[in-house]
């Protein structure tokens, strides 16, 4: 006897394997929610994630492509997986157009194929499916509804029977039923099936009737708690502007997307918030593995990719950290999220929130896309080193492949020690010619968007991303305050980025000298980081610009767990350079503020996206 469903005794949502969440409808108005319903908990009960793709099952087999002539598709049937099974479902099956070719490629899939569903709408129409391929695009999937007479007349009137069928060109009564744009479906394909006289079809997200022309939702999966995390938004954020380009890294072929073009990744975490029980974690908060699912290794890969990220230059250093910050922050937002909201344990809170951190991570390094002589390298990767060396007095960083200077990396960085020490370098080296470093350039005659703003000096990143007194140090060397990048831009153009500084290059040019001194009263400095950050100046400009940048953000940023994530970071600031030298305790600090300081800028730039008091 034929089972009722292929998967059965679920419908309520009780028991859940490997999911420490039960799944919920957000909306559910049609009787077809509970065969939905039943599929998706069984697959869920097996520790799949469960999916509703209907492909496209392969009719012609070979290795070439074949030509189909209009006596030759009598007896072909397209079909499709059938992701549910159940007794009043009835799935389409279509046949191939009369009249017209028919090309199928040499895996087995359409290119340019036209056919009518065995099941119509109504007893003058039908449904039409087209999959066309553009050039080396496609296979594209439509499903159409047209008068019968219709579609009969346009064959009939085609000058050719090998040119594509135009349905929705030429045939007034055509309607557009998939793919919807609202769903995101083009090019997926998505088939049909019958239920209590209606037409439907599912995807991930829920299931979907044919209404009057119309897709509409009658079964949505999903809680509709409000979630606007300033640290998640920051994270994807990061992750896109880091990750998912190809960086100054000079390494085309290994991150983001892999010399394709840009393709951002938006709402990364809409799973995660939405439907969190499909991020999985084994009883004790651990990562998850199954004969489905390898979370483990998965998030490996991603560990593997950072650290070979970080060891690419100082930049490539900061930013990982920085990333490592959004981490831990977005984690410790969605944790609590998930506490509050669904009443699960902090130490599962906190397993699903990092788990959905590296998932939305994986979106940004496409490591699928990675040769294996590239994978074999990663998992040689060793811990990750602070490439950025001019904390240390007698050390110094090679000249970049696009002309990238040390001093560049020091204006780039705000460190007014390195610069005053690579400028008396400077004079010793070029005795006759002072300062010559300040008009190095960068130049590069490669096509890379992170390089395309070239011509930059080092006063040129000051302007960028320094405070006031690195770059009035520039300018009191001799810097040219006329200088313009390779686009014509000239150094207000820099300004009108910097998050803490709000005047023009000429006033800048014109103040008295700022005074360097830290965010609290050095008198009243006890611990030996306090006293470390009143002796070298290049300490007190960062401590002072992270305590006006966290003080911006707390104005600036609704959030509750900012102050938290602030006293976590002083704790680990503390615990990272506590046991230390003189000579390697001003270097940790200096590197451990060099990253809060970008995380800070990150989440202020969150004004400018969201407007201000968000």
């Amino acid at each position: 006897m034929k089972l009722k469903m292929l998967i059965i005794g679920l419908s309520l949502f009780s028991s859940f394997a490997y999911s420490h969440v039960k799944p919920v409808f957000s909306v559910n108005e049609d009787p077809v929610c509970s065969i939905f319903e039943q599929s998706y908990n069984g697959q869920l009960a097996q520790g799949k994630t469960p999916s509703f793709q209907t492909n496209y099952i392969p009719i012609h087999k070979g290795g070439k492509s074949k030509l189909f002539t209009p006596d030759e598709t009598s007896d072909i049937r397209v079909k499709f997986l059938k992701p549910i099974i159940h007794d009043d479902i009835t799935w389409f099956e279509w046949q191939p157009l009369t009249g017209v070719q028919h090309k199928l490629s040499g895996y087995g899939s359409a290119s340019r194929l036209t056919a009518v569903s065995s099941i119509k709408p109504a007893p003058n129409k039908s449904f039409v499916l087209q999959i066309n391929t553009i050039g080396w695009r496609g296979p594209f999937y439509g499903v159409w509804i047209i008068e019968d007479s219709e579609l009969k007349t346009i064959v009939q009137n085609m000058e050719s029977i090998d040119q594509d069928v135009p349905v929705g060109i030429e045939a007034s009564s055509a309607v557009f039923m998939l793919p919807d744009a609202e769903l995101d479906l083009i090019s997926t394909p998505r088939n049909i099936f019958q239920f209590n006289g209606g037409f439907y079809t599912v995807d991930k997200d829920g299931a979907y009737k044919l209404d009057n022309g119309e897709l509409k939702t009658v079964c949505k999966l999903g809680y509709s708690f409000p979630l606007k995390s300033p640290q998640i938004q920051a994270l994807e954020n990061a992750g896109n502007a880091t990750l998912m380009t190809e960086g100054i890294t000079h390494i085309p072929g290994y991150y983001g997307t892999m010399g394709s073009s840009f393709i951002k990744v938006e709402n990364g975490f809409k799973d995660a918030i939405e439907k969190p029980w499909l991020t999985l974690v084994d009883e004790d908060g651990m990562c998850f593995n199954n004969d489905h699912i390898h979370n483990c290794g998965f998030n490996i890969s991603i560990e593997n990719m950072l650290k070979d990220f970080a060891s690419q230059d100082p930049w490539s250093y900061r930013e990982v950290q920085v990333i490592r910050q959004h981490m831990q922050a977005t984690e410790y937002d969605l944790s609590n999220f998930y506490i509050k909201n669904l009443k699960i344990s902090p130490l599962i809170a906190q397993g699903m929130a990092k788990q959905a951190v590296y998932s939305f991570l994986g979106k940004t390094v496409r490591i699928n896309n990675a040769t294996s002589s590239y994978r074999k390298k990663l998992k040689n990767i060793g811990r990750e080193i602070d490439l950025y060396t001019l904390d240390y007095y007698k050390s110094s960083i090679a000249t970049n492949w696009f002309g990238k200077t040390e001093l560049m990396w020091a204006a780039h960085f705000n460190d007014y020690d390195a610069i005053q020490r690579l400028l008396k370098k400077d004079d010793k080296t070029n005795p006759n010619f002072p300062h010559q470093a300040l008009f190095s350039v960068t130049s590069s005659n490669d096509e890379y968007a992170s390089v395309q703003y070239l011509n930059r000096s080092a006063l040129t990143y000051a302007a960028e991303n320094a405070t006031l007194p690195v770059i009035q140090a520039l300018i009191k060397a001799g810097s040219d305050i006329n200088i313009k990048d390779s686009k014509g831009n000239d150094l207000d153009y820099y300004l009108a980025k910097n998050t803490l500084v709000n005047k023009s290059i000429k006033e800048i040019a014109a103040m008295p000298a700022i005074e360097i001194k830290p965010s609290f009263n050095c008198k009243l400095a006890s611990s030996a980081q306090e006293k470390v950050i009143c002796a070298k100046k290049g300490l007190a400009v960062y401590d002072k610009q992270m305590s006006q940048l966290y003080k911006a953000v707390r104005t600036n940023i609704k959030d509750s767990n900012i102050k938290a994530l602030q006293r976590i970071w002083l704790k680990d600031l503390r615990r990272s350079c506590s046991v230390l030298d003189p000579y390697t305790l001003s270097p940790c600090m200096k590197s451990h503020y060099r990253t809060r300081i970008k995380y800070l800028s990150n989440l202020l730039m969150l004004t400018n996206q969201w407007g201000q008091n968000i």
